[in-house]
């Protein structure tokens, strides 16, 4: 395992048991406070393996994001803020994005994104999405 993947796991062997201890609380607390996870009841394993599933993908996800970032913003931060960010139907074919900060900037920096242009047509979405899922 790389020195950085362990930053991002939380799995360094060269700390002291009170370090792993706190290591578990915090991620704990990111998952169940930032995250805003409640207490969900399934009933069939198939349905536990697949919530559990996309909790820890989502995290994942979100860890990187933090990551990427360089550790500017903390999950919360960027959730609520990627939350907002949400567009309007215009007319035809427009759409209107009425939310823009220095945290979509930021974000929109790190993937090569311009999140402050403020009407877009569908064809430029879809452009945008293509490119960011081609990486």
């Amino acid at each position: 395992m790389k020195k950085s993947d362990e930053v991002l796991f939380g799995t360094n062997t060269q700390q002291t048991p009170h370090q792993l201890i706190s290591r578990k609380v915090q991620c704990h607390h990111d998952q169940s406070v930032d995250l805003e996870t409640q207490p969900v009841y399934l009933s069939t394993h198939k349905h536990i393996e697949s919530h559990f599933l996309t909790c820890f993908v989502s995290l994942v996800i979100a860890r990187l994001l933090v990551r990427r970032l360089k550790g500017k913003y903390s999950i919360p931060v960027l959730m609520e803020n990627l939350r907002k960010a949400a567009c309007s139907h215009i007319e035809g074919n427009y759409y209107l994005f009425d939310y823009y900060d220095e945290v979509l900037a930021d974000t929109g920096k790190a993937f090569g994104i311009d999140f402050g242009k403020k009407c877009l047509s569908l064809g430029a979405i879809k452009k945008i999405l293509g490119k960011v899922k081609k990486g």
